[in-house]
């Protein structure tokens, strides 16, 4: 029988913070078998308690160490890490921070000393309650990511903490040490942002005073915000339907997973879902309302739409938000009004036969685990889209060359259910090989608007990303499909 710790190697874990939850879906059986296995590890010194119900695996089987961010998110899952430490994190303050910080729910404020992991403090704040993701942002830290507040948020934070008072610019640029530039930086936006999240007079007040001592500056690309926010609701959304079981019956797919879970780069704007079983009676209605109280707790008012028809085979619904943006204040020009973002989650209910499926786990808001197919499984759909879709769509070609970058070959079973589905071969059930796959592609090739189909995709790319269009062409993507023999 394997070990607890050869179990968490095995199923990719070693870099998490473990909770009961993971420990009970990684290992499985009774609570008792549970509790055995965990007690063995602990005295084994394999895996490191942080406190009751949370755990790591001890620094010989990781390859990184747990990130102290990373720990105050799992200590607190509904805060953020803020005060001093965000500042430092950010190098607006020239000095280390021994405690991790946070901001937390509630009405007390706590502390943790853990032998090896470090000191960690939690304080609430009054705040408004739907002022959560206020100049909050998702930070990568290696494998671990964390809320973390920005350095304006964390520096308001920390005057409502110290009920601190307005001393002028001197106190922040000598007594803290922070850097004129550094200030120069916010934003009009950003202070009257600021002046909503707080339920005490004394920090709008500081924020009055700020305001009227710093200069704004220009804000950055209004689109690449937009998208980047839009990613942000995306993964908030994934999560929530984990919670609410989803991930049980449905597999998620498309252009978003391979950005999500494989760092396609470049935007994608939906949610794409195929159910692991067809089921003519599948409804969203069952989700949606999850989904929404979901997106509540998180302080996100939003409108989630069924727009399914039950006549087809692809059922639809709708996510809408505009509180999202005005709560991350992405730096968007000044005097713009916040866009509403609109996702799409559409779902097929009568997936072609053949697909085989991956699990993966994230960290996102909080760790969730998502369903979704394998790549070999993603781009046999994917040629299907690029030989069977009605119109060409520029973003199908761009994760074609991806794919094949990876060298990712496709499934070829699920292919052929594919393409005797639904499209020009439908009924014919053909036999399909590498040869097939590039004839026909090289035919599609022959019939495209290239320069269309590059601008079709350039405003989800990065600047880096969008030169690598001017090779767009019939022969560049003949001989990516000739990659596949």
């Amino acid at each position: 029988m394997q070990t607890l710790t050869e179990t968490l190697i095995e199923q990719g874990l070693i870099e998490r913070v473990l909770s009961e939850r993971q420990l009970e879906r990684a290992i499985g059986g009774t609570p008792t078998r549970r509790y055995g296995q965990v007690n063995r590890a602990l005295k084994a010194q394999e895996l490191i308690r942080i406190r009751r119900g949370l755990y790591v695996l001890a620094p010989k089987y990781r390859t990184q160490p747990p990130h102290p961010f990373a720990v105050a998110q799992a200590l607190a899952p509904g805060g953020y890490v803020s005060f001093e430490t965000a500042l430092s994190v950010h190098g607006w303050i020239p000095e280390g921070v021994r405690v991790t910080a946070s901001v937390v729910p509630g009405r007390k404020s706590s502390q943790l000393e853990h032998v090896t992991l470090g000191s960690y403090a939690f304080h609430p704040l009054a705040l408004h309650k739907e002022s959560f993701l206020e100049l909050i942002e998702r930070r990568q830290f290696g494998s671990q990511t964390a809320w973390v507040a920005k350095p304006l948020r964390a520096l308001m934070d920390l005057v409502t903490l110290r009920k601190l008072e307005w001393q002028g610019l001197a106190w922040l640029t000598d007594g803290m040490r922070i850097d004129p530039q550094l200030l120069c930086k916010v934003t009009r936006t950003q202070i009257q942002t600021l002046s909503r999240v707080y339920k005490q007079q004394r920090p709008s007040a500081f924020l009055d005073a700020l305001a009227k001592a710093l200069a704004s500056y220009n804000a950055r690309s209004a689109v690449e915000e937009e998208q980047a926010t839009k990613e942000i609701l995306q993964e908030v959304a994934l999560y929530l339907l984990w919670r609410s079981g989803f991930f049980e019956i449905a597999a998620f797919q498309g252009g978003t997973s391979l950005r999500i879970l494989h760092q396609l780069p470049r935007f994608s704007e939906d949610l794409d879902f195929i159910l692991r079983q067809p089921s003519k009676v599948f409804d969203w209605g069952r989700y949606l309302q999850p989904l929404l109280t979901g997106l509540t707790e998180f302080g996100l008012q939003s409108e989630v739409l069924d727009k399914s028809r039950m006549d087809r085979n692809i059922r639809e619904a709708l996510l809408k938000s505009d509180s999202i943006s005005n709560q991350l204040n992405l730096k968007f020009n000044e005097g713009r009004n916040a866009p509403t973002l609109k996702i799409k989650l559409e779902i097929d209910i009568n997936p072609p036969l053949g697909s085989t499926f991956a699990y993966t786990y994230l960290d996102f808001p909080l760790d969730f685990e998502v369903c979704h197919q394998d790549l070999p499984s993603n781009l046999a759909l994917k040629i299907h889209a690029l030989l069977c879709r009605p119109y060409v769509k520029g973003r199908d070609w761009y994760d074609f060359s991806w794919y094949i970058k990876q060298n990712i070959s496709p499934n070829l079973s699920h292919l052929e259910a594919a393409v005797d589905q639904v499209g020009p071969w439908k009924g014919q059930q053909p036999r399909i090989d590498a040869r097939w796959i590039v004839d026909k592609l090289n035919e599609k090739i022959a019939t495209i608007d290239w320069r269309a189909a590059a601008a079709d995709v350039e405003r989800f790319l990065g600047p880096a990303e969008r030169a690598s269009l001017k090779l767009w062409s019939g022969r560049f993507f003949s001989a990516k499909a000739a990659q596949l023999q």
